[in-house]
């Protein structure tokens, strides 16, 4: 099985255990579809899919985010700043770096605004 094929299938299984347990299952199918496509036409980089970049990750399992802040300053960076993730919390911000300038965006970490932990993400 590829690494490919297998992500894919690991990145559904979250979306379906954090979708509301009160959503129909055509619309958890429908809202990943929606989802799925809009990482797929927004994310993409470089040859990579969407789905497959840590942007599109994120979109697909939380959804769009309540606001997002951009800064090109010293290197290309993004907040996505979520009132509320259901399972994960309130006031969450999720730090993203371009740190060649090329478009690939990564994770670099996640703060809980609400308690004030920082959790760097490592690879």
């Amino acid at each position: 099985m590829s690494r490919s094929l297998i992500l894919a299938l690991l990145l559904n299984s979250a979306f379906v255990h954090a979708a509301p347990a009160a959503m129909p299952a055509k619309q958890v199918v429908s809202e990943h579809d929606k989802r799925m496509a809009y990482a797929n036409e927004r994310f993409a980089n470089a040859g990579v899919p969407g789905w497959q970049t840590d942007r599109g990750r994120i979109y697909i399992l939380y959804g769009p985010p309540t606001t997002i802040e951009s800064n090109a300053l010293l290197c290309p960076s993004e907040r996505w700043n979520y009132d509320r993730i259901s399972g994960v919390g309130d006031r969450i911000h999720i730090d993203f770096v371009d740190e060649a300038g090329r478009g690939d965006f990564r994770m670099v970490q996640v703060i809980n605004a609400r308690d004030y932990t920082e959790r760097p993400i490592r690879d």
